[in-house]
């Protein structure tokens, strides 16, 4: 009913901050871009919204998006009415909230100052903003992940001070949870034989339902939720600002604190992840 009901779909802007970098322009070999972690998850988002990547930097920034946007449109209601389009689109007050319905901001790490300066303004302008933020992440693919341990890449946002603005500080240890989650992982079945199978791990945190908000529309009908690589939040009542919990770790999680140099000494780590791992030397925290 949804699909068939809307003039168009709504536009979400999504913004990869670990996506690698597109390959140099070839026309002879052209290469397609490299995929984004992410892409289930747009491809799923595509069925009822209209999910633009965007990198938030110049030529590719939330006003080139609603410009863009706006653009369509008036060129679509010209071209009705049998009328010439407009050569340029001009923005008026409010059109980036008004075009864009979302913004995602998914994984930030080593942001530029234009690209923080793009998420800051987008907050002020009215478009509503999720934020997929940790100061870790953890390898877990089948190929890399697994042999290597499950190693941990420590992530630096360059958030830390637009947060603080809001009153909203991100601490710095992994949450672990005896609700956990399920990763892929090598395991022996009760015939003997070897391979991946659903394993719970700690450092993927998934609360029950008793732990959501049941008043909030957007978390009311989840049944359940996974925070993987997570950390703690802290929120400081700030002026003008509400905060709204709509989830939390619950009562049978706790904090690891993550050793950055972990590893780094070790003689016989020369072609093995040099940084921490969750099987190096956390095993016993998050087991």
């Amino acid at each position: 009913i949804l699909k068939v009901t809307q003039e168009r779909k709504p536009v979400v802007a999504f913004f990869d901050g670990r996506k690698p970098p597109a390959p140099p322009m070839n026309p002879a070999r052209p290469t397609p871009p490299p995929p984004s972690d992410y892409s289930m998850v747009i491809g799923s988002l595509q069925e009822l919204l209209d999910v633009r990547e965007l990198s938030l930097k110049e030529g590719d920034s939330i006003d080139d998006l609603a410009r863009s946007i706006k653009g369509d449109e008036e060129r679509k209601l010209k071209e009705e009415r049998g009328e010439e389009p407009a050569a340029e689109v001009t923005l008026d007050n409010g059109d980036q909230a008004k075009y864009i319905k979302c913004l995602m901001v998914a994984q930030p790490h080593a942001l530029e100052d234009r690209q923080v300066y793009e998420i800051n303004r987008a907050v002020s302008m009215g478009v509503p903003t999720i934020f997929l933020v940790s100061p870790y992440t953890v390898d877990v693919s089948p190929l890399t992940g697994v042999p290597g341990g499950l190693p941990i890449t420590i992530l630096n946002s360059g958030l830390e001070d637009l947060f603080k603005t809001w009153g909203i500080s991100v601490r710095d240890e992994m949450l672990a949870s005896n609700d956990a989650g399920p990763i892929m992982y090598p395991q022996t079945d009760i015939f003997g034989r070897r391979g991946p199978m659903p394993t719970p791990v700690s450092f993927v945190v998934s609360p029950g339902r008793e732990y959501m908000n049941d008043k909030s529309r957007l978390t009311k009908r989840f049944p359940g939720l996974a925070f993987p690589s997570t950390s703690g939040m802290k929120f400081t009542e700030t002026a003008g600002l509400a905060a709204t919990e709509l989830a939390n770790s619950g009562e049978r999680s706790w904090s690891v604190k993550i050793d950055p140099l972990a590893g780094m000494n070790n003689p016989f780590n020369r072609g093995r992840p040099s940084g921490p791992t969750v099987l190096g030397g956390y095993a016993k925290e998050l087991a």
